[in-house]
């Protein structure tokens, strides 16, 4: 039971990283978009 539950947690964490990763990698590649253009 105790390894069912680490691998929960695990796969929990793995996802709070996936969501928070994917959103600032397309907004700062967003950003270097538009300060490209600008220059």
């Amino acid at each position: 039971e105790n390894e069912a539950q680490l691998l929960l947690i695990s796969a929990i964490i793995a996802v709070g990283f996936v969501i928070l990763t994917l959103p600032t990698g397309l907004i700062l590649g967003w950003v270097g978009k538009k300060v490209a253009v600008k220059r």
